[in-house]
């Protein structure tokens, strides 16, 4: 019985929410269109950080391996063609003591990967994670700001004509004012 209490009044000022969130959206329209705006940030994120990758997956040098008739490896041991001046690839002098087929060649085998590449895929990966956490959150801080505003104006006649442009504003100066304070803190700390 007491439980029935608690959970009426609960159920009362949720009532009450969700009645001002339709009063502040209906003040509001553009916060409806707004979402798509991050969407699209995240989107280009997505692409860049797949572009990234594809280019660092690629970056290494070409090796070739010796292809012949039953003969491309032997035991787990590959047979990597040499190189010339050109970056051409050329079969190694020593193939005969290394396979006995008549006619090897030297086929594309894999791009090899310098170690710096595994390291900036993985530095591609957390910059991914930063761009769309910053992006989530600088939405959820610009919504809050537009309904903040909304919600202590009281005479509603006051507000911005568009405080979710406002909001945006505040916003950016809050990040760039937040970037000029690191930086004179980090110099004069050194």
């Amino acid at each position: 019985m007491y439980s029935f209490i608690f959970f009426f009044y609960r159920i009362v000022l949720a009532i009450e929410l969700i009645e001002e969130a339709a009063l502040a959206v209906a003040d509001i329209p553009t916060t409806l269109f707004f979402p798509a705006a991050p969407f699209c940030g995240e989107l280009f994120v997505w692409v860049w950080f797949g572009l990234v990758a594809v280019f660092l997956a690629s970056s290494g040098q070409q090796e070739f391996r010796l292809q012949a008739d039953g003969c491309a490896l032997l035991g787990d041991e590959e047979v990597k063609c040499e190189t010339d001046s050109d970056g051409k690839p050329s079969v190694p002098a020593n193939w005969s003591e290394v396979c006995s087929a008549h006619s090897p060649t030297c086929e594309f085998y894999r791009y090899g990967n310098p170690s710096e590449a595994n390291w900036l895929q993985v530095f591609n990966f957390f910059a991914l994670l930063w761009c769309l956490f910053f992006s989530s959150a600088a939405e959820e801080m610009i919504m809050a700001g537009a309904f903040a505003a909304w919600y202590f104006t009281r005479d509603k006649k006051e507000l911005h004509s568009a405080p979710l442009i406002a909001s945006v504003g505040r916003q950016m100066i809050s990040i760039i004012h937040t970037s000029v304070v690191n930086q004179v803190w980090q110099l004069y700390t050194g």
